[in-house]
Formats: C-alpha cells, structure tokens, sequence
C-alpha cells in the first residue's frame, strides 16, 4: 500500500510544475537600506545620493529619509515604489540636463526638497515622462520650490500626481508640460498652479479648481467636464490656487520602455505561460474601459518572433484597476537578435507602445537553454526536472518497510 502511495507521489512530482525563473528580472536598490558606497549596475550610492545610471527599480520602506535621487545623464528608466525623501538641504529627485527619465510609479511615494528646489526637478533640456498605477506627492522647498518643474520637458501619462508649490513656486511648470492621463492635482500656496503658456490637456478633461489651496480636498470635489481645448484653466480663473485634472479616458503600461528576455542557446526552450512575467495595463482614467476594448499587436522587423496572451480583455475594467497579458519569444529561433514592438490600444485611438528584445547564442556558448521549469512549448505540462524528485520519491518506500 505505502508502495502504490509512493509512487502516485512520484507521478505527480513529474508532472507538478516547480515554480521556473521569470523571463524578466529588475535591478532594484532600496533607498532606505543600502550601505553608502555600495554600487549595482546602473546605480552607485554616495550619501546621501543615489547616482541613477541605467534602468532600476528604487524601493523603500515608507519611512522618510533625506537621502536623495540624480540622474546625471542618459535615457533611463525608473520604477519607484514607496519612496518617502525629505531633503531640506537639496533637490529629492533631479533630472539633470540632457538626460531623459521614464518615470513608473508604484505604490505610494513623497518628494520633498529642500531651499528653492522643486520637489522634482527637471533641469534644462532634460524630459521627464510620468507613467504607471501609482501615486506621487512632490512638494516643493520653503523658498519658492515649486511641485514639480525646471526647464524641462514634462508628460503625465498616467498615476496620480500631486504638486505642491510653496510661496510663489508653481504646482506644475517647465519648458512645457503634457498631461494626458491619470489624475493630476497642481497647487501652489501663493502663486499659480500650471503655467499659463506651454500647456497641453487632455481632449477631454474633468476639471475642478479653487482659490484656496487647502481648505478643500480637491480628490473628493466634483469635477466639470469642459470642451475640448488646450491652455491652463487658471488663465480663464486667475484666483485659482488649486486645479486637479482628470482624464476620462487613459491607460498606463507596467513597461514602458523595453523588455530584454535572456538571451538563449540555439535549441532553447521557452518558459511556460504561467511563469513569464506579466505585463500591466492599468485603466488611469475616470471612466471605465468596456470589454473588449483593450487590444494588443505586436510590428517591427521581427513581429513574428513573439506571441501574445491575455488580450482583448474580456471582461469591463473600472477606473484604478489593472490587467494583465503576456509576451515571449516562440521557440526554435534561429541564432540572432530579435526586435520587436508591443502596442496597446484602448479602442478607437489611444496607444501605449514598449519594445521587446531577445538574442539567440550559439550552441555551448553557456547561456542556456531555457527556465529551470523545463516546460517546453507544446507540451502537455509535464515537468522534466522533476525527475530528481521522483527519483527520490521511489525509495521512500525504503523508509516505510518494516523489519522482518
């Protein structure tokens, strides 16, 4: 009896996936924790700064710190998830000029800085570009710092943004400003909120605004819909101290760049669908998105190298909540590098676009062949490495035999 226990035990372990590595990885760095003179790569930690060189995940713990965030240079991208600075003797986060940030949010994160600096400052010639499901408090230094500005270039495409300039300092301002998705509230204690000029709304804006900055919560007011136009609400209300900005119709990507899968050997095999990792689509607007509604395609010069899962969404998808799909290579590539695009379209006509990239190697050149899960596409979902385990499995009757 102990035997016939075993070995359906055995049985099962061959065909019981283990759990395999994800195609994706992030180099993540938590701003809270890591030990000054510590470096990764596309991040080195100097305190109190952290030198952002290359694409990473920035974590925190919530706690408030006045360690502080730059990015000399360069097209990066950044996730930052629960991050909370309080820098009264500089700038929380800088983009300094040239360089370019894709900015993800996640989670709950606060910026505060410290003198005239604003609470996210975009220097000249630098582009910040806002995307993601999550929330972003950014509040400017005593003197005049405003929310978020510079003389840069900003977008908002999604997450809830909260700027708050102190004294004269502006909510939101920079060389220009873009808002098209997500909910976005600017505030300035003495001066104007958004800039009069170089302003760009959505379509079709919900609108709020107040000439009292904090004796009203602006999440919890009514918002007017206005005609479509471009321009900043407060040069038709110059009083107005706080605006907050809704897009009824928005989507933001959990990647909103590029997604390198591991390179693999020639004869790899691909991860199973349930352990590739999943791409987000978060609805950053006001108003639901109805089934059927969000598609996906892929183009580009090796369009047909990849495969899509999960899309169209089938079911409605009210404001603030997410979905997901997933993307891989196929199997049996040819040695080589392949490039793709991935774009999201929130039917009739708003698109999110990111790349994707996979390179095949030679035989024995040791990047492997595929996840440790050792599914392969196609098959019926037995596990090959399972075989130690049930190797191990068929002695256990051993240990159950009782003396004679």
């Amino acid at each position: 009896m102990r035997k016939i226990f075993c070995m359906v035990l055995a049985a099962l372990a061959l065909c019981m996936p283990l759990g395999g590595i994800a195609w994706g990885t992030e180099i993540a760095v938590n701003i809270n924790t890591v030990t000054p003179g510590a470096s990764g790569p596309g991040w080195s930690f100097n305190e109190p700064v952290l030198t952002v060189t290359g694409s990473v995940t920035i974590n925190g713990t919530g706690i408030s710190t006045v360690r502080r965030i730059v990015v000399p240079s360069g097209n990066i991208n950044v996730i930052i998830n629960n991050v909370n600075i309080n820098a009264s003797n500089g700038g929380a986060f800088t983009i300094a000029t040239g360089a370019a940030v894709n900015l993800t949010l996640a989670g709950v994160s606060t910026l505060v800085s410290g003198g005239s600096h604003a609470g996210l400052e975009v220097q000249t010639g630098a582009t910040l570009n806002i995307s993601g499901p999550g929330v972003l408090n950014a509040r400017g230094g005593i003197s005049n710092g405003a929310g978020i500005s510079g003389s840069g270039r900003i977008a908002i495409n999604g997450g809830r943004v909260d700027a708050t300039g102190r004294g004269t300092g502006v909510g939101i301002g920079g060389g220009s400003v873009a808002i098209a998705g997500g909910t976005v509230i600017a505030r300035s204690t003495g001066g104007t909120p958004l800039p009069s000029n170089n302003l760009t709304l959505p379509a079709d804006p919900y609108i709020f605004w107040t000439n009292t900055p904090y004796s009203a919560d602006p999440t919890s007011q009514p918002a007017t819909h206005v005609p479509p136009h471009n321009g900043f609400v407060s040069g038709e209300h110059p009083a107005a101290r706080v605006v907050r900005i809704e897009t009824p119709h928005s989507i933001a990507l959990s990647h909103s760049a590029i997604k390198n899968f591991p390179t693999r050997e020639v004869g790899y095999r691909v991860t199973h669908w349930a352990n590739v990792e999943p791409i987000m689509i978060h609805n950053s607007g006001s108003q639901p998105i109805a089934a059927g509604a969000l598609t996906a395609a892929l183009s580009g010069p090796n369009a047909t190298a990849f495969e899509l899962t999960g899309l169209p969404i089938q079911e409605n998808l009210p404001a603030g909540w997410s979905a997901s799909f997933r993307v891989r290579p196929h199997a049996g590539l040819a040695q080589g590098t392949y490039n793709a695009t991935v774009t999201v379209t929130l039917a009739p006509n708003i698109t999110r676009s990111f790349n994707v990239a996979f390179r095949v190697s030679p035989t024995g050149s040791g990047d492997g062949w595929g996840d440790e899960d050792g599914y392969e596409e196609g098959s019926d979902g037995c596990n090959a490495s399972a075989a130690p385990v049930f190797a191990m499995l068929l002695v256990l009757p051993l240990f159950f035999r009782r003396k004679k």
